[in-house]
């Protein structure tokens, strides 16, 4: 094994869990503006808006689609899809979305003890295509903040993921070698591939075990076997 001196990690999905703090958002969201008028059910609601969300959230990172209309587009679209017209609230639900949802705490299992261990044997760094905003709050609440040195995000690169002006702008910023970095993400075509194309070796935190196309430099699926990695 290798010895690095800087690990990149990624923030939503592989140590903020997205997926639970979104959905303690989204469940929020239901109970205020729709349980009562019963057009439909929160899953069919959560279902219909995780799936468009994941499409624009794809359109922005090729630079197809600004952040503000995809704030807005992802849920007038999840509502159009369930036959709700009233417009005018669709501005007031983003915000309660993008103020409440960075307020959440729930972390992936392992983060804090993963990077309690690291911290004075590394430089860890967080690269990511979050909001810059979103992300500072995220770090912030949840505790992480001071396990990191830097962010590093796709609005300061201009940039999203994959893109290899994010991470050659990661290397600079940190004046690190690719070859003494590790990116450590759960997206194999964002971080995995990424990463790849700069030279810098890849974690790809896999935990539902999907087949992937290429074959990153580590793979695992729990968090705290990064330990077993850099050990």
């Amino acid at each position: 094994m290798k010895n690095y001196s800087h690990l990149f990690f990624d923030l939503d999905h592989t140590l903020w869990d997205f997926h639970e703090n979104s959905k303690e958002t989204l469940k929020e969201i239901y109970r205020e503006w729709f349980s009562e008028l019963k057009l439909f059910e929160f899953e069919e609601f959560y279902a219909t808006y995780v799936k468009f969300n994941d499409t624009l959230w794809a359109s922005y990172r090729s630079g197809r689609m600004s952040k503000e209309t995809l704030r807005i587009e992802r849920f007038r679209r999840t509502l159009y899809k369930l036959q709700y017209r009233e417009k005018d609230e669709i501005q007031s639900i983003s915000k309660y979305y993008l103020d409440q949802s960075p307020q959440k705490t729930n972390l992936i299992p392992g983060t804090k003890e993963v990077l309690d261990f690291l911290k004075d044997r590394y430089r860890m760094i967080i690269l990511t295509n979050g909001f810059q905003e979103v992300q500072e709050i995220k770090m912030a609440n949840s505790g992480l903040s001071p396990f990191f040195s830097d962010m590093i995000t796709a609005e300061m690169a201009g940039v999203s993921k994959p893109k290899k002006k994010i991470f050659q702008l990661a290397l600079k910023r940190c004046s690190v070698r690719a070859q003494d970095a590790l990116m450590i993400g759960d997206n194999l075509e964002v971080d995995v591939i990424g990463a790849k194309k700069v030279g810098i070796d890849q974690v790809w935190f896999n935990p539902e075990q999907k087949q992937g196309r290429v074959e990153p430099t580590y793979e695992i699926h729990n968090l705290t076997q990064i330990l077993d990695v850099l050990n």
